[in-house]
């Protein structure tokens, strides 16, 4: 075989491996998504209400977290607390459970379905404060407003519904 051959074969086998790792870095990067959203969900399922929680609470949660990513063991749980927060309703706005999902954008689309018209914010974090999520207009707004793709829409005013096609 001519030194040509050879060389157009090689040439070839590098540029289909450099093919294969270009696919396999765009795996690689969507693995790193899903675990970062992942990483937000638990965040955000043990995240405990602020009058509950110990002063200096962040921190210590911020070192657990860097352990699991660095494979250490994980710490017990702490027991949750069975504290209200401060200024939570006495009765639900809506009248209906917690729902299973765990972020605050899933959770207003859910009290969306239940209510089945445009809501205001004001009844959303009293919803929220009830259920013993601490949070504010601004805050669930924020979030809100930094999820569109996510089924939620701002009327104006403070009023909120699902985006079409959503219900």
């Amino acid at each position: 075989m001519s030194t040509e051959g050879m060389m157009g074969r090689a040439t070839a086998e590098r540029e289909r491996l450099m093919a294969r790792l270009e696919s396999k870095e765009q795996e690689i990067a969507k693995i790193k998504a899903e675990l970062e959203h992942l990483d937000f969900t638990i965040n955000f399922i043990g995240s405990a209400p602020a009058a509950a929680a110990p002063a200096k609470a962040k921190p210590g949660r911020r070192k657990a977290v860097r352990a699991k990513k660095a494979g250490a063991k994980k710490a017990p749980a702490k027991k949750a607390s069975s504290k209200k927060v401060k200024g939570a309703p006495a009765t639900s706005p809506f009248d209906m459970p917690k729902p299973d999902p765990v972020t605050f954008v899933e959770s207003t689309m859910a009290i969306m379905k239940h209510a089945k018209e445009p809501v205001h914010i004001d009844k959303l974090v009293e919803q929220f404060l009830f259920w013993g999520k601490e949070t504010n207009k601004a805050k669930l707004a924020n979030n809100l407003r930094a999820h569109p793709g996510k089924g939620t829409k701002s009327l104006g005013k403070g009023m909120w519904t699902l985006a079409s096609g959503k219900k």
